[in-house]
């Protein structure tokens, strides 16, 4: 009772998936190449400079000294609405 045509039974799109999945991976790893071959867009040089040059500016408009805070050294009280809170 057991079916045979199933012993010689094939997917019928096999080939074509497989040769799309060749062709896209192809696709793939030429546009991982240009990826890689590229070159940066911006200088990280440029902009710590211009973040130093915007921390000198500010320093010089303030009416009190800063210095610059990193997120990790903030507390509460570097909050200016705690200030506005307390009047």
């Amino acid at each position: 009772n057991k079916n045979e045509s199933t012993k010689y039974s094939h997917s019928l799109g096999k080939e074509q998936r497989k040769r799309e999945l060749q062709r896209i991976t192809k696709e793939n790893q030429k546009i991982l190449r240009r990826i890689q071959d590229a070159r940066p867009t911006y200088n990280h040089c440029e902009w710590e400079e211009d973040a130093k040059k915007n921390e000198d500016i500010l320093a010089n408009i303030s009416e009190f000294k800063t210095r610059p805070l990193r997120n990790s050294e903030r507390t509460l009280y570097d909050d200016e609405s705690f200030f506005r809170y307390m009047e």
